[in-house]
């Protein structure tokens, strides 16, 4: 096997906090989504489920276990070792990790099941619709459109020249949410390191009203602009260096688009601190880009929720802002579609605005002018 260097960079403001993350933890796997089909190594009748522990005939494995969820642009990464059954289930996880992103799928580009479809993204207050809509001789045009003028979801802040979309999150359980990245961490593990997590896997198959009480099931993570990141999601799994060390044996980040989710995988049977009850601190990852930070800039934003709950979470929004130059929009003129030419227009009033198209495409005007 071909030993592959991986060159990773963090912002200089996070210098400091990479030193201490990676003074304490390692790289011990780096996945990436294969750009086509894998081919599988043990035959489904000899497979073993790592969730369920049973095998055929007791169970199935004749559909594809995605590791990371479709929905996030992951086509061909695969395991062998979840049934069916299991695997039926989990989908049900990631769903409420999907709306736990939001729109950021489809406003980021992401394509999942068929691959050259961008999700259609309804807000939950159905006031925002976000599809991918040709526009001219771009096929990947994005319309974001009020489903009523004037419902309140475009805010143009004058004062800041900004305009601020409001999209309400479809309702998530954050629980769920941190068992979708949960059970993608274990699908990664060491075969030899799985009986660690015995019980991780037991808390994966507790229905929610019985669920055993934890705490501290928290999620850190950077949103990065909707342009910049990869085509297809990645994986890291960090192991602690020093066994002795009283932290979470392992950290699981995963990258999606303009995205980076974070966990540190609970429940290891070595890990002190389950059986002490005493409170621990947690060293997050930094970000991290695979190009020196000053020959991109790429702006982000760090975030940390506590996943422990079972109450549904009904009021998520996320706002899109858009920036505009002072005096920008004196600029704008009146484009009418169906004659192809600039009209003579009144001012241009922002708070007018129904629609919004994000699109590269080049529009030859009736005079000749691109």
């Amino acid at each position: 096997m071909t030993e592959q260097t991986i060159h990773l960079y963090t912002s200089p403001e996070y210098d400091d906090h990479a030193v201490s993350f990676f003074d304490k933890y390692d790289i011990q796997s780096f996945i990436f989504c294969p750009e086509e089909k894998q081919k599988m190594i043990i035959p489904p009748k000899e497979r073993l489920c790592r969730f369920c522990k049973r095998k055929y005939p007791a169970v199935t494995f004749r559909n594809d276990a995605h590791i990371i969820p479709e929905a996030l642009g992951n086509r061909y990464l695969t395991s062998e070792f979840e049934c069916d059954e299991c695997n039926q289930k989990f989908g049900k996880l990631d769903d409420q990790l999907i709306k736990f992103i939001g729109v950021s799928r489809s406003l980021n580009g992401t394509k999942a099941k068929k691959k050259t479809k961008i999700p259609k993204y309804p807000s939950a207050d159905k006031k925002v619709l976000v599809q991918n809509k040709e526009f001219y001789s771009d096929k990947d045009a994005l319309n974001i459109e009020l489903t009523q003028h004037g419902n309140g979801s475009f805010i143009y802040d004058e004062t800041n020249s900004l305009y601020k979309i409001n999209f309400l999150k479809n309702p998530y359980m954050p629980l769920l949410v941190f068992q979708s990245l949960l059970k993608m961490a274990i699908c990664v593990m060491n075969e030899k390191e799985i009986e660690d997590y015995e019980h991780a896997i037991e808390f994966l198959h507790v229905k929610k009203d019985l669920i055993r009480e934890l705490s501290g099931l928290l999620l850190s993570g950077y949103l990065l602009p909707l342009t910049f990141g990869h085509e297809y999601p990645l994986i890291f799994l960090f192991k602690k260096k020093n066994f002795e060390d009283n932290i979470p044996t392992h950290v699981f980040v995963l990258h999606a688009k303009n995205i980076m989710l974070e966990i540190k995988i609970p429940l290891n049977k070595n890990d002190k601190f389950n059986y002490t009850k005493e409170a621990i601190k947690v060293k997050d990852c930094p970000p991290l880009f695979f190009k020196p930070y000053e020959l991109h800039k790429t702006p982000f934003k760090y975030f940390r929720r506590d996943l422990s709950s079972t109450i549904v979470v009904k009021n998520d929004s996320e706002i899109l802002v858009v920036e505009m130059q002072k005096g920008e929009l004196n600029n704008f003129v009146a484009f009418n579609p169906t004659t192809n030419s600039i009209e003579k227009q009144k001012s241009f009033n922002p708070n007018e605005i129904k629609g919004i198209w994000l699109s590269n495409a080049e529009i030859k005007l009736a005079n000749g002018d691109a």
